[in-house]
């Protein structure tokens, strides 16, 4: 008993579980959690019988400050409630109150006893294979992990999965590119400044997110080569005020019609300040189409929710580790951008805005086909779009 009161101390002072779906619904905060019991439990529910319905529990770290984000984190929140909904199988959530201590935040987790456990933050999961050894009955899902990241040793209870993020990064550049460009207005009074500029936010300068930036230029360039874009950094996913200072100076100072927020929750305040300043913005990982209504013309859809139910299915079925690699990209409709069916109802161009999805399902077929193949930073070695994009025009 004194391991186990010492297991949930050291989880509580790590992680914060924030959602435990049960059928009461029970919510902790670790402030409440009485240090000798497990949050989301009875203090008289015999440890043994707690440990086996974790078994068939599923545990999910979150990014940092992730929920809130009507993106990447929230659709896997979601996806989670449809899962108990469909199967009444249980899971919480984690955030992580510091992602450099990747490997005990994993190691704790898997100690608790969760069957499967799915890793969604990217420093986080970067240490699940110093772990998984060690806990041979459970099942680890690092999700996204680029192959790179990876061991060249495959484990018998980790299960591989990458997304194929530039295909539908690249469809969100040609779109900023094509609203953005002079005599392809389509809504009135939105995004008709001089130029074609076009804005990105992100977190932080990383290889992960230069992947994002080089796919979303190479779209922008594919369509129109005499676009200008602008980045800059929000140095975390939660600092929503900053973001929009951020967004603010890329509409008034640059001339920007339209700015990607990729950048988690903060990302919010970049869209609030295209509303404010009659610019476009482009929603990330969640269909963001209505968070500013009338002023977000897609969203960068990748489908945690979907990836959540997928996930769960085949593992109350008991066939997930039979699964070979998951590889999602534009034809799985995992990685999409949204129908536009939200900015549809604003639009004053309405033959502008046909032809911009006409060019969007067709770009989108050749990815899928094979056809067209978007730049990817992690398969260019030390080769960024720009110089690739120079060494093609030669």
């Amino acid at each position: 008993m004194r391991a186990h009161t010492r297991i949930l101390a050291l989880l509580t002072a790590l992680i914060l579980i924030v959602g435990l779906f049960t059928g009461c619904s029970d919510t902790k905060d670790p402030g409440t959690v009485d240090p000798g019991t497990t949050p989301g439990t009875d203090p008289g529910t015999d440890p043994g019988k707690d440990m086996d319905a974790k078994e068939n529990m599923i545990a999910l770290i979150l990014n940092e400050g992730g929920l809130g984000d009507h993106g990447f984190n929230d659709g896997a929140a979601e996806g989670l409630k449809e899962l108990e909904r469909l199967y009444g199988i249980k899971s919480i959530t984690v955030e992580p109150a510091d992602v450099s201590q990747g490997e005990l935040i994993i190691r704790e987790v898997a100690e608790e006893g969760y069957g499967l456990i799915i890793i969604m933050d990217y420093t986080v999961m970067t240490e699940t294979y110093k772990v998984v050894n060690d806990y041979p009955d459970q099942i680890f899902v690092p999700l996204g992990m680029p192959t790179s990241w990876r061991p060249e040793e495959k484990y018998a209870n980790v299960v591989d999965s990458q997304f194929l993020l530039p295909e539908h990064t690249f469809l969100a550049g040609v779109a900023a590119a094509f609203v953005a460009t002079d005599g392809n207005e389509i809504v009135d009074g939105v995004g008709n400044r001089p130029g074609v500029n076009i804005g990105c936010i992100f977190p932080t300068e990383s290889v992960g997110f230069y992947r994002y930036f080089d796919a979303f230029q190479h779209g922008a360039h594919y369509y129109n080569d005499n676009v200008n874009i602008q980045v800059d950094y929000t140095v975390g996913n939660t600092d929503t005020a900053l973001c929009q200072t951020v967004a603010e100076n890329m509409i008034k100072n640059q001339n920007c019609d339209v700015i990607w927020t990729c950048c988690g929750t903060a990302g919010l305040g970049g869209l609030q300040a295209c509303r404010m300043n009659n610019a476009f913005g482009i929603g990330v990982d969640n269909d963001q189409d209505a968070v500013e209504d009338g002023y977000i013309l897609t969203s960068v859809v990748r489908d945690t929710g979907r990836n959540m139910v997928i996930l769960g299915e085949l593992w109350q079925e008991g066939t997930l580790l039979e699964q070979d690699e998951f590889i999602w990209g534009v034809g799985s409709e995992i990685l999409r951008l949204t129908d536009m069916s939200v900015i549809e109802k604003h639009v004053t161009n309405p033959e502008k805005f046909q032809e911009l999805k006409t060019l969007l399902a067709d770009l989108k077929e050749q990815i899928a086909s094979g056809e067209l193949v978007p730049f990817d930073t992690y398969t260019h070695g030390e080769v960024r779009f720009e110089q690739w994009w120079a060494d093609q025009k030669k």
